[in-house]
């Protein structure tokens, strides 16, 4: 079994140890800044990074397969959350202005849907549950919670339990099974 782990260092070289090699890739494929989220999903390896673009890579050889640049079709300067179930794959970040969720059909990678709300900051996390019918945003002092058809069913706002201590959440989980 081959385990892979990626460097990303501040020359923007994309490299990959595996057991048996290392292999550089040149500058002009990989990513432009800081990579954030990485996932694998349909024996691929998805990357987002503060370049505004998700790119797609071959989970064996780690070749460049797709580029998909937020910038240019919408609005996102920097991509921090990256999740995915069946059918789609989502992305989120912020532009400086406003945070918006892409979400994006898993075959052919183009925007589908935006799932926009009154996002309070930066998206930090995405992430499904265990059964994938209901999903869970993470935004600046907030998590907002949707269903699978991507409909707003509650916000939780905790500044109200931490005034304080103020802050940004940048992680969260399902506890449950829902």
């Amino acid at each position: 079994m081959k385990i892979v782990f990626l460097l990303l260092s501040c020359l923007n070289l994309f490299a990959s140890i595996t057991t048996n090699a290392l292999i550089i890739k040149p500058k002009s494929i990989s990513h432009r800044s800081i990579v954030n989220d990485i996932m694998v999903a349909n024996n691929k390896l998805y990357s987002i990074a503060n370049d505004g673009t998700m790119k797609v890579w071959s989970k064996t050889f780690l070749d460049l397969k797709h580029t998909v640049y937020e910038k240019g079709s919408a609005i996102h300067d920097n991509l921090y959350a990256l999740a995915q179930n069946d059918n789609y794959i989502l992305t989120g970040g912020d532009s400086g202005i406003h945070s918006v969720v892409f979400v994006h059909d898993k075959k052919t990678l183009k925007v589908v849907k935006q799932i926009e709300s009154d996002f309070s900051n930066t998206i930090s996390k995405i992430i499904f549950n265990n059964t994938k019918d209901k999903l869970l945003i993470v935004s600046g002092d907030s998590i907002y919670f949707y269903d699978k058809e991507f409909n707003l069913i509650e916000k939780k706002s905790f500044y109200k339990y931490c005034e304080k201590f103020p802050s940004s959440i940048y992680d969260a989980v399902f506890l449950d099974k829902q």
